[in-house]
């Protein structure tokens, strides 16, 4: 999958061990509107989550898309968009290097809705699924102090607005 960019911190200099992780997010568009998480305090995600053992990518990506927004994805649609790494000092210890690699694709969904079933920390935060304009998405977010997976989704919209017609009237 190619590359779309590298967010590097620099802040990792003295680390002295590295951590990696694998995620994949959706792209779900529809009649031109984008289908999220949003939080309690109004901050929009891109569902999906980690790759656990024995998954495979779009196993991943059909496994988070239920869980979080409550639809399955139509399989024949699935495509391959990108990749964006992170590379910065680790949240929890400031002794490690993490790396993390997030696999972007596009799908559709079935009209079938289904219960979520959100993580305690999701659940804590007040995520729910809703539909979004791109543009609506970028400005709210930027707006907010941003965690640094709201902060990659942004740069990823930010990039898939340019490089797409979603949002540009096109």
């Amino acid at each position: 999958m190619k590359s779309i960019m590298v967010l590097d911190s620099g802040d990792y200099m003295s680390t002295t061990k590295i951590v990696k992780k694998v995620t994949v997010r959706a792209v779900i568009v529809k009649d031109g509107r984008l289908l999220l998480q949003r939080d309690g305090a109004g901050v929009y995600k891109l569902p999906g989550g980690g790759v656990e053992v024995g998954e495979d990518f779009i196993d991943t990506l059909r496994r988070e898309v239920l869980e979080e927004v409550g639809r399955d994805i139509v399989s024949e649609t699935i495509e391959e968009i990108g990749m964006i790494s992170e590379v910065r000092r680790d949240v929890f210890d400031p002794q490690v290097k993490f790396i993390r690699d997030t696999y972007f694709y596009k799908c559709d969904i079935t009209d079938e809705e289904h219960e979520l079933k959100l993580t305690q920390s999701e659940e804590k935060a007040g995520f729910y699924a809703t539909w979004a304009d791109i543009d609506e998405i970028i400005e709210v977010n930027s707006r907010h102090g941003l965690k640094d997976c709201m902060k990659r989704d942004t740069f990823f919209l930010k990039w898939y607005k340019e490089e797409t017609e979603v949002g540009n009237n096109k």
